[in-house]
């Protein structure tokens, strides 16, 4: 079991995630709550593994919406919209 840890602000700039990198920041903040409850009898192993893949749907969900769109016919960009100069 992980012992408690104390953080403190320090003043810095706090970096900013990328997208791919907050959901697998999130992803493992969830892992280890899931894993928690599981020691603690609130939660069976197989109740842990179900939430796990509904986080992995949801996560994947929300990247394809994040992607790009892809080249329209002919190789356009944007599916053929002009690009604003």
């Amino acid at each position: 079991m992980l012992g408690h840890r104390t953080f403190v602000y320090a003043g810095d700039p706090v970096p900013k995630l990328q997208g791919t990198e907050y959901d697998a920041c999130l992803i493992n903040i969830w892992r280890g709550l899931l894993l928690s409850l599981e020691e603690r009898g609130l939660l069976t192993p197989k109740q842990r593994e179900r939430c796990l893949r509904e986080l992995e749907k949801k996560k994947e969900k929300r990247q394809s919406r994040m992607r790009p769109p892809s080249p329209g016919i002919g190789g356009e960009k944007g599916g053929g919209q002009d690009e604003p100069i």
